[in-house]
């Protein structure tokens, strides 16, 4: 998987301490809770990335999040 994700072209992202701090500063949308669905949330805001997503819960963040 890890040479797949190399030969695509992709970059992974490493979890930083930041990205935590903004976790912590995130709304919680109805009844959504997934720690690390939140943790990927924060990420996008601080690095600032899209995120995609077909989780209707995850997308509900809105901002850099966008449904597929």
């Amino acid at each position: 998987m890890a040479r797949a994700i190399v030969a695509s072209g992709f970059v992974e992202l490493p979890i930083v301490a930041t990205h935590a701090a903004q976790v912590a500063r995130l709304p919680l949308p109805g009844d959504h809770g997934d720690p690390f669905d939140r943790l990927l949330v924060a990420q996008s805001i601080v690095e600032p990335l899209v995120m995609l997503t077909a989780d209707p819960k995850v997308a509900a963040y809105g901002g850099l999040v966008r449904a597929v």
